[in-house]
């Protein structure tokens, strides 16, 4: 059972365009976009590992630390000495 819908008004008028016209594209969109939502949340809480057991395509992964490191400037000290 879903406890928490992220976006609930593009929810519903998804859940219309499929019911009320068959349009099925807007609710597949809309599960594509939780579902990278809800791997970004978890991935900024420290989860890593399978979002889904059964499948192999949802994986977070944590950084390592070069990684981390990377958006630091360089340190100007470092260098050729004169």
């Amino acid at each position: 059972m879903v406890k928490y819908i992220h976006n609930p008004r593009r929810c519903y008028n998804a859940l219309e365009q499929f019911q009320a016209y068959d349009n099925h594209q807007p609710l597949i969109d809309y599960f594509a976009s939780e579902q990278k939502f809800y791997a970004n949340y978890l991935k900024n809480k420290g989860f890593a590992g399978k979002i889904n057991d059964s499948k192999d395509r949802d994986v977070i992964n944590k950084k390592s630390k070069s990684a981390d490191d990377s958006h630091k400037k360089p340190n100007k000290t470092k260098g050729f000495s004169l």
